[in-house]
């Protein structure tokens, strides 16, 4: 596939733009946050085509939760306010990866010819009485450059945190990232998420005591 200068450009920018997701937040109005003490890590979907790629994203969000002080339990990945009534938690995390680019990889987005002058010699002389002097000629020559540039690993999370009693959805979150490989990408990603969910609740807290 040949790509103009145009597209090559549009395909850059829009690398530049997703490589500067902006996670997003949101905190069900009016609910009594203050309640929520202990949450219960449920079944993160794997993205389609990567086995095990939900649980490994459950691991680190689970990480990054205790990190922030949570109490964490995990409840059964099927878990759902009817079923998880034996395992005391106040919130169950579902959700599911929703772009996942294991490897980085370079990409070719378009080619330019340079044309260059060569001098070559044809290996004969030009005078008999002077060998040593070979006659010259010049030929263009014609070298296609390719541009490229590096599609980093990248992995994309969407967290949903439901009420384990009433089945209501309290807070959704959701945040992409690249890197040189897939394991810094959902390390960054879990850690952005749950940090992020950690101040939005905080404020939301502050907020109601007012």
């Amino acid at each position: 596939m040949r790509y103009t200068l145009k597209t090559a450009v549009l395909l850059l920018i829009a690398v530049f733009f997703a490589s500067c997701a902006r996670n997003v937040t949101t905190i069900r109005k009016n609910a009594d946050l203050s309640k929520y003490k202990r949450i219960g890590m449920s079944a993160i979907k794997d993205y389609a085509g990567y086995s095990n790629s939900g649980s490994v994203a459950r691991d680190m969000l689970s990480k990054y939760f205790i990190i922030s002080g949570f109490e964490v339990l995990e409840v059964p990945e099927n878990g759902s306010s009817g079923t998880v009534q034996q395992i005391p938690v106040d919130l169950v995390i579902t959700g599911s990866i929703t772009m996942y680019n294991p490897e980085s990889r370079t990409v070719v987005v378009s080619t330019r010819r340079e044309k260059t002058e060569e001098t070559t010699f044809d290996g004969k002389t030009s005078d008999k009485d002077r060998p040593d002097r070979m006659r010259a000629s010049s030929v263009i020559v014609e070298n296609a450059i390719p541009s490229t540039y590096i599609v980093n690993a990248e992995i994309g999370l969407l967290v949903k945190m439901t009420d384990s009693a009433t089945g209501q959805v309290i807070c959704t979150s959701s945040y992409s990232y690249d890197a040189s490989n897939i394991h810094t990408a959902l390390e960054n990603t879990a850690e952005i998420i749950v940090d992020d969910i950690t101040e939005t609740w905080e404020s939301a807290l502050k907020a109601s005591r007012r």
